[in-house]
């Protein structure tokens, strides 16, 4: 029998750290109107989730998603979490206004 494999959520975990969903979708909205002159969501850009026990966050340009580890999102520090967030952001900004459509 094939094992099941759970869809990747679409946004960050909520369970004990509600504020995750604003630390990032901060980053997506002031630096993608300041750089790219528009939020990366309303470029096609999202977020979520992914099973990396080692990494915290990762930019992937070809989907245009930034997924987390929620594990990490809730054992470390807010500030060590949205300095990825606003690095991974970056990578998708730089994307947008140098290759991207």
């Amino acid at each position: 029998m094939a094992k099941h494999r759970p869809e990747v959520a679409t946004s960050p975990p909520t369970s004990t750290r509600p504020h995750t969903r604003a630390l990032v979708l901060r980053p997506f909205d002031e630096l993608g109107r300041e750089v790219a002159g528009e939020s990366l969501t309303a470029r096609g850009w999202s977020f979520g989730s992914d099973r990396a026990p080692t990494r915290l966050g990762v930019c992937r340009p070809g989907p245009r998603r930034t997924p987390q580890s929620p594990h990490l999102s809730r054992t470390l520090p807010d500030a060590e979490v949205e300095g990825t967030v606003r690095h991974e952001t970056a990578h998708a900004v730089d994307y947008e206004t140098s290759s991207g459509p």
